[in-house]
């Protein structure tokens, strides 16, 4: 009898084998949720760095990719759509980019005295462009000045701009624009004037503020000599008496967007202290 009630008091009590199994302990689940907290640590870090990477990437294609447009339509039209005007009413501290200075339209732009169109890129490269020529090729009238001229053909669209590659605006001329943006949200900077061109002297300048949103003539810090002075390369007038109108070096600040990649020397460009400025633009002129 008393084996008896001996074998019932264990079987109630269970074995020790079988309490031990019926839970963990206090030190087996720290260790679990400390291992659990570890893992989830690493793979938000590896896909933080895939998505920065996947931008930087994007951003490189972008620019790739608009090259071979540009070089299609100048190949075609002989001449370049008009500069972008990065860092004058093209910024996303202007939520209304555009010029407010004499701007032509799509037709009349190889008149050669385009100043600027924030949404350059995509009206000319992403839609048809009808290319005009004069009449009279003797007739020294621009043809934004009503010189008399004829339809030559119709050339493009070069290339298709994704809906996140696009940042809606209201040009004072052409109304409901779209200016092209890199990854960050940044309107990418494009330079094809011959006189304003810096690096690619035979062609023309593309570049991306980079992840830190940033680029000489909107960072508000000082990049060197040309600090202090106005990005005035689109107003016209010839401001450094040089007897060249919106030359390149009247770029001012300017004329440094895009070159602080992280290939360059982090210094001012007349060699002194840091630029204060993170080495992460992207661009067609510096390898990367």
């Amino acid at each position: 009898m008393q084996q008896e009630k001996e074998r019932m008091r264990m079987l109630r009590m269970g074995s020790p084998r079988r309490r031990k199994a019926a839970g963990f302990s206090m030190l087996e689940l720290l260790t679990v949720i400390g291992v659990l907290t570890f893992l989830t640590a690493v793979i938000a870090a590896v896909f933080v760095n895939f998505q920065k990477k996947a931008k930087y990437e994007a951003a490189q294609a972008l620019i790739r990719t608009i090259g071979i447009a540009l070089n299609q339509y100048k190949a075609q039209l002989r001449d370049l759509p008009p500069d972008t005007g990065f860092g004058r009413g093209a910024t996303d501290q202007d939520p209304d980019p555009g010029s407010e200075l004499r701007q032509l339209t799509v037709d009349d732009h190889l008149a050669e005295v385009v100043l600027y169109d924030s949404g350059s890129l995509w009206r000319y490269l992403g839609s048809e462009v009808t290319k005009y020529v004069k009449n009279d090729p003797y007739d020294k009238t621009d043809l934004s000045m009503g010189a008399a001229k004829h339809a030559v053909g119709t050339f493009g669209p070069y290339m298709k701009f994704t809906e996140s590659q696009l940042k809606s605006y209201s040009d004072p001329n052409y109304g409901d624009s779209f200016m092209v943006i890199d990854p960050w949200g940044m309107p990418l900077g494009y330079v094809g004037d011959k006189k304003r061109v810096i690096h690619n002297k035979d062609g023309f300048d593309l570049y991306s503020c980079g992840p830190d949103r940033k680029t000489a003539s909107n960072d508000g810090k000082d990049n060197g000599k040309y600090h202090g002075l106005d990005n005035n390369a689109y107003d016209g007038t010839d401001n450094d008496n040089d007897g060249i109108i919106d030359n390149a070096s009247e770029l001012g600040e300017s004329i440094l967007n895009g070159t602080l990649t992280s290939r360059k020397v982090d210094k001012k460009i007349d060699g002194s202290s840091e630029v204060n400025e993170v080495l992460d633009d992207i661009n067609n002129w510096d390898p990367n």
